[in-house]
């Protein structure tokens, strides 16, 4: 197939999906990409061999992305943190500044003294992406990884195998039924209001609504954790949250009225306050 041939595939699916896509043009040549299992190098020289079934599999591909559904949701994978995951239908997508959780984790854990042995939950866990990153970075840690979902569960395992992370993964409504005290508790909640515009925009209203709101403020199931963590955490432990850009002082006063100390945020790439830590006594 001539170059000439796969620009126009190209242009014809960027033109199908620019009413639902501002990335028109890139996401029909992921799509293309994934559909012919070719590299970029081959789509630009026109080596790429496109089979009809190829060429199939990228109609109907574009046709899901025309009707909004995520990119991760059609090719089944999503980056975070340079490697490769699995995603499905139903099951979170990772987002790039949730990359900030791992640093901000990270950061935390060696501020925390015997913390090279330390036990770590991560809480909604959704593709496992978090808890393997952190087990792959810090291998002696002791990690556990939790979701209310059992397709979360299922996803998760299959990207902790695929890694050869050693990440143990369990059913949990936040930090109920969540045994021991641990060095660190992160997680990424819910914390969109139940009623924000952004829940029918492209892609989003794809995935789950239960990994996405909480509540009127989004604040519910932060709160929730905020309020439940000391009695999980060692006394130096710290928690790390996720949140929306306009949430970190509502959750810098949650930990302060939870008694935990030297609370700070971090802001993600784009300057918006994206995630808080607070530390025990």
């Amino acid at each position: 197939m001539t170059a000439g041939h796969i620009d126009a595939m190209l242009r014809a699916g960027g033109e199908a999906i620019a009413a639902t896509s501002p990335t028109a043009m890139l996401d029909a040549r992921v799509l293309l990409k994934w559909a012919a299992g070719v590299g970029d190098a081959q789509l630009l020289t026109g080596a790429a061999t496109v089979t009809k079934a190829a060429r199939r599999r990228y109609q109907a591909a574009i046709a899901r992305r025309r009707r909004g559904e995520p990119l991760a949701y059609i090719t089944g994978r999503k980056e975070f943190y340079g490697r490769d995951f699995r995603v499905a239908p139903g099951v979170f997508v990772p987002r790039p500044e949730t990359e900030l959780l791992v640093a901000a984790t990270l950061e935390a854990a060696a501020a925390i003294r015997g913390s090279a042995g330390a036990r770590i939950v991560e809480l909604g866990t959704g593709c496992g992406a978090v808890a393997i990153t952190l087990a792959l970075a810090r291998p002696a840690w002791r990690i556990t990884a939790t979701d209310a979902s059992a397709a979360a569960r299922r996803i998760a395992r299959i990207n902790a195998a695929a890694h050869a992370a050693a990440v143990t993964i369990t059913a949990s409504d936040w930090l109920r039924g969540i045994a021991g005290r641990h060095t660190v508790i992160v997680a990424n909640p819910p914390y969109i209001a139940d009623n924000h515009p952004c829940i029918n925009s492209d892609g989003i209203r794809h995935e789950p609504r239960a990994a996405l709101t909480a509540g009127t403020d989004g604040m519910d199931d932060l709160a929730q954790i905020i309020a439940a963590a000391p009695r999980h955490l060692t006394a130096a432990g710290a928690l790390i949250v996720e949140h929306g850009a306009t949430q970190a002082a509502a959750v810098r006063e949650l930990m302060r009225a939870a008694s935990l100390a030297r609370t700070a945020t971090r802001r993600d790439l784009g300057g918006r306050d994206r995630v808080t830590v607070g530390f025990g006594a």
